[in-house]
């Protein structure tokens, strides 16, 4: 029987400049270039090893060129968290950190965890992502210009300030024109918009944002949606001791994205208005109560897009007793407790 060749693990710490690679098959960290001739070189030397993974951290934008020729190459790349890194090397007893060492680090970590290896963007993904973050950035200009104005009271800063506001309304118009414009050519993408804007409160910033920045929605489950975004509730309990639950990392954008959506169903939505309600009459924080509200909402959008004939339930639990002896038999239950929301929040 023929056993697959475990791949050598080349641990790649990426630098505006260069590349320091590290390899157990070599006798040092080699350092290449940051450019499409480093990275050739780089992947000719990784070619004579024969199978090779590379394992490297995510940068800002300075992987995308290595990204890019790797997927290019064939060659399989595994795009790693900063921090999960950092700790591995704290638990490992490096403490120090160079170059070459973190090169070291990255192949040991490849070489314990295995990573799951990064899938390569369509090029409409890539440039549906770029102009989502690029309207973000803008907005979140504007935003502390606006705060900037309400400060001042020269005259000349305030006037060159609203200038700037004008060209800022402008682009960030363009850049929501450009948006539209790539979602409308595309049908997968265009299908998956007009889905979860079926739900009252997402629009087209909400369903552009998720299809940029969270294209495994509809693929995974409730829990890993909801833990990919940031809202998740981990558990931190020792011993009789039973610690507060919070949320921690995911993806800010969506995050963002999703708050104000969440806070109008709050008031607007009869279903999500019983989810805030109930939990508020429970003694929970305001921020605590949209965080379960935004978790709900995502679950909903990941339900919509997995199961095309799934309908978001319109209901109003407000007036909802939910006395039938045989619970199964209420389709508002069933369709509330499709998507998470237990017993007692449906209307017969």
């Amino acid at each position: 029987m023929k056993t697959t060749p475990q791949p050598y693990y080349l641990g790649v710490d990426i630098c505006k400049a260069k590349l320091d690679v590290h390899c157990r098959a070599w006798p040092s960290t080699r350092s290449f270039t940051n450019d499409a001739r480093g990275i050739a070189s780089l992947l000719k030397a990784a070619a004579r090893l024969g199978a090779v993974h590379l394992v490297a951290e995510a940068t800002g934008g300075y992987e995308k060129r290595l990204m890019e020729a790797a997927f290019a190459a064939g060659v399989t790349l595994s795009l790693t968290n900063p921090r999960q890194v950092r700790d591995f090397a704290k638990a490992r007893g490096t403490h120090a950190k160079t170059d070459p060492i973190d090169a070291a680090v990255l192949t040991h970590y490849g070489e314990c965890f295995q990573p799951r290896p990064s899938l390569p963007q369509s090029p409409q993904h890539k440039a549906l992502q770029a102009c989502v973050r690029r309207r973000a950035n803008l907005v979140l200009q504007r935003q502390r210009e606006r705060i900037a104005l309400e400060k001042t009271d020269d005259a000349f800063v305030r006037q060159d300030i609203r200038s700037l506001l004008r060209v800022l309304d402008a682009r960030i118009k363009k850049a929501e024109k450009h948006i539209a414009s790539l979602i409308a050519d595309d049908a997968d993408m265009k299908a998956k918009a007009l889905r979860m804007e079926q739900v009252a409160g997402v629009g087209r910033v909400v369903s552009s944002t998720v299809l940029a920045e969270l294209p495994e929605l509809g693929k995974i489950s409730d829990k890993q949606a909801a833990s990919l975004v940031g809202l998740a509730p981990f558990n931190a309990d020792s011993g009789k001791r039973g610690g507060q639950r919070r949320t921690k990392g995911g993806r800010e954008l969506v995050r963002r994205t999703l708050y104000m959506p969440a806070l109008s169903s709050c008031f607007r939505n009869p279903v999500f208005k019983h989810i805030y309600q109930r939990l508020i009459h429970k003694g929970k924080p305001h921020h605590v109560a949209i965080v379960a509200v935004m978790r709900k909402l995502v679950c909903l959008l990941n339900r919509l897009l997995a199961d095309p004939s799934f309908q978001p339930p319109k209901v109003k639990p407000a007036s909802c007793r939910c006395s039938h002896s045989k619970p199964a038999r209420c389709r508002s239950h069933t369709l509330a407790s499709r998507i998470g929301w237990g017993h007692g929040d449906c209307a017969p």
